[in-house]
């Protein structure tokens, strides 16, 4: 089944291959995916532009007896936080707070709604705004915006998804990051499998394996100069300690 090597997936597919690696929900998935698309750190092609949604969203909410979210342009009298009870309690309004640049939506730009994407990026669609979620999970990312995406979060690259056969004959030089990930994810198995880990030579080979099968390549110089690095150093057993020498009870 896996890896895919499919050249897009949906922001609803994306979930149920990638939430099992590190053992995430499915719904805080789609609110990640969601999350960065409203900051602008991926695209999804052609369809409703971040700014589109957000005035479509305002309208419609501004228009709904009991909005779940509350958009306040400059204009408008902020709502109280609380509200005082007949019996004396207080009811706290949690509801997310959204700032607009005006009443005006045909006004708006990219930069002057900065504030809100950033708001709404906190907000996902599951919990907030349910009926628009099937139109997030319609939404299509291809490979390198995903892996870009991965690398500029710093997360350990998934396995579910590699290039598709065609790309994995002409593989891209890897970036700084995706190596360093790669390294580690290396190490962290030898820690898992109570092994040994691999040395300064060794490293090379089991990380131009795994780069291969997303498409990437990098040399073995590359590979060390990064494994050189004080993270990966200390992970390492100091010259002339072996595995078995460590295991071994100390003589009476």
């Amino acid at each position: 089944m896996f890896p895919i090597s499919k050249p897009e997936l949906s922001f609803g597919e994306i979930p149920e291959y990638w939430a099992p690696e590190p053992r995430w929900s499915h719904d805080m998935v789609q609110a990640l995916l969601e999350g960065a698309w409203w900051l602008g750190e991926i695209s999804s092609g052609s369809g409703t532009t971040r700014l589109e949604l957000l005035k479509r969203l305002f309208k419609w909410m501004r228009n709904c007896d009991a909005p779940s979210i509350v958009f306040i342009a400059p204009e408008d009298t902020p709502p109280n936080e609380t509200t005082e009870l007949d019996d004396g309690s207080l009811v706290i309004d949690l509801r997310p707070k959204v700032l607009v640049p005006s009443l005006d939506p045909e006004t708006w730009s990219e930069q002057s709604c900065k504030p809100a994407f950033e708001t709404l990026a906190k907000t996902p669609s599951l919990e907030h705004y349910p009926e628009w979620s099937p139109g997030f999970a319609a939404k299509k990312l291809t490979i390198d915006e995903f892996f870009k995406f991965v690398s500029s979060r710093g997360y350990d690259f998934p396995k579910f998804w590699k290039p598709p056969t065609g790309e994995a004959s002409s593989p891209k030089p890897a970036p700084d990051q995706l190596i360093t990930n790669e390294v580690r994810c290396a190490y962290n198995l030898a820690d898992k499998n109570g092994g040994k880990p691999p040395n300064i030579k060794e490293i090379a080979k089991p990380v131009q394996c795994r780069l291969k099968e997303l498409g990437y390549s990098a040399s073995a110089t590359q590979i060390q100069t990064i494994a050189d690095r004080p993270e990966f150093k200390k992970r390492r057993r100091p010259q002339g300690k072996t595995l078995k020498s460590e295991k071994r009870l100390p003589s009476k």
